[in-house]
């Protein structure tokens, strides 16, 4: 699986893309092994309180994973999953 990182989420984990290889089985799964290797840092950027923050974007394979069955959607070896931090430009 691919993981693409952006904004301050590529500033904790120290790169734009991971080739993620560990066993996977949803998105919630995935979610909780990013904050347990990346720590206090990477769940800082994704939690308000004890839910995915709404301003939180998570694509998989383009679509947004609230759109397609949530934490809980099957993650599949071939999907690429991106994390988008809120950002703000001008």
């Amino acid at each position: 699986m691919q993981i693409r990182f952006f904004a301050s989420f590529r500033d904790v984990v120290g790169a734009n893309e991971l080739k993620w290889t560990r066993p996977t089985t949803t998105l919630r799964v995935l979610v909780n092994d990013l904050c347990a290797q990346y720590g206090i840092g990477f769940s800082r950027w994704m939690f308000d309180g004890d839910e995915v923050a709404s301003w939180i974007i998570i694509l998989v394979n383009g679509r947004d994973y609230r759109d397609i069955g949530g934490l809980d959607i099957t993650l599949q070896p071939d999907d690429v999953v991106c994390f988008f931090p809120p950002v703000a430009g001008g």
